[in-house]
């Protein structure tokens, strides 16, 4: 594991979180919500609207894929937009709960483990027939 240097003031390769964490934590959240990180899409007034709240605007076919061990996204929230889509009358809604799969779709043995790893070609090959099943029609 790599520490950052930056608050790593020491320079021994760990964290201690009162002497060298707790003093810069408005600096880090500042810096997590500038334009320059990728949290700063979760600021107020950036965030994208509830995907559920638009499932009346998606009647197209519909295939989602939620890695069982996704951290970033709760299984629950695979399920509750299937059940959204349907609800708003879209009767072409595939969920895939994939075991063993993190957020990217890679292998994730765990919600800690899920490290955005690259799915493999068992699980790109449903995809792929999904796909071919729907462009036929």
């Amino acid at each position: 594991m790599c520490v950052s240097t930056r608050l790593d003031t020491d320079g021994d390769g760990a964290l201690a979180l009162a002497r060298e964490v707790r003093p810069r934590l408005d600096e880090i959240l500042d810096f997590a919500f500038s334009p320059l990180c990728n949290v700063h899409v979760y600021a107020d007034g950036r965030t994208v609207p509830d995907v559920t709240a638009q499932a009346a605007q998606l009647p197209m076919p519909v295939l989602i894929l939620q890695g069982v061990n996704g951290a970033s996204t709760p299984l629950a929230g695979g399920r509750a937009l299937a059940a959204a889509l349907r609800t708003a009358g879209n009767r072409d809604v595939e969920l895939c709960e994939l075991a063993g799969r993190g957020h990217t779709l890679g292998p994730a043995a765990s919600l800690v483990d899920d490290r955005g790893r690259m799915p493999d070609e068992a699980t790109l090959l449903p995809i792929a027939a999904w796909l071919a099943a729907h462009a036929r029609r």
